[in-house]
């Protein structure tokens, strides 16, 4: 898993092929593969507040009403796009891109709506879906005033039963969580403390998502 740049969390069994319903783990990851986002806690799937592909300032949450709506506007499924490599974490990032954005002509997928976190206050506000050029400027990380991707890039932690946990790239001592620490329905998850560090803390559970494939008559079944 060193190739790919994602580390793996033992909590239930040690990893020797981690599938996650009808397929590797690995090819979610690949950005290739639509995969639906459900919540470890609830069961929920995560969805874009807004459907349409040119907005980028919506928040998206976890659900469990999966409508034709949804589903033909492919507002339930995302990519897990490698993103950047970064020297001084010596850790590759990844981007988590909605499919209910404009069409991707080729392999660059900048024009993807993608999930973004605030960069100064990341645990006290709600994540974005979004295109990098189109966020709010609290959503925009930028070096030196130039425009980086740098606040839509995420850690992956592969867990031994096929979830993955996502930490913001700009403070690994947070993991993608859910508001007030809340496993409830209906809540925009964002960046929230990792007690205990090292994917370790009591608040962990919270943080983890399941990606499955959409099947027809049910959520993530």
């Amino acid at each position: 898993m060193a190739t790919i740049g994602v580390e793996t969390l033992t909590t239930c069994s040690p990893v020797v092929a981690t599938s996650s319903g009808d397929f590797n783990v690995i090819d979610a990851i690949s950005g290739k593969l639509e995969v639906m986002l459900v919540h470890a806690v609830n069961g929920g799937y995560l969805k874009p507040d807004s459907l349409d592909h040119n907005n980028h300032a919506s928040e998206a949450r976890a659900t469990k009403d999966l409508d034709k709506d949804t589903i033909g506007k492919k507002g339930h499924l995302w990519y897990l796009t490698p993103a950047i490599f970064i020297d001084w974490l010596q850790k590759m990032t990844y981007y988590i891109e909605s499919a209910a954005s404009e069409e991707v002509d080729g392999p660059d997928t900048s024009k993807r709506r993608r999930i973004s976190y605030h960069v100064s206050n990341p645990t006290g506000n709600g994540i974005h879906v979004g295109r990098l050029d189109q966020l709010p400027g609290d959503y925009q990380y930028k070096e030196n005033g130039t425009l980086t991707p740098l606040s839509q890039c995420w850690i992956l932690t592969l867990t031994s039963c096929g979830g993955l946990l996502f930490a913001p790239a700009i403070d690994l001592n947070l993991i993608w969580g859910t508001l007030n620490n809340s496993p409830d329905m209906g809540v925009c998850p964002r960046p929230i403390d990792n007690w205990g560090g090292g994917f370790q803390g009591p608040n962990i559970k919270n943080g983890i998502w399941y990606p499955k494939r959409h099947q027809r008559g049910g959520v993530g079944d």
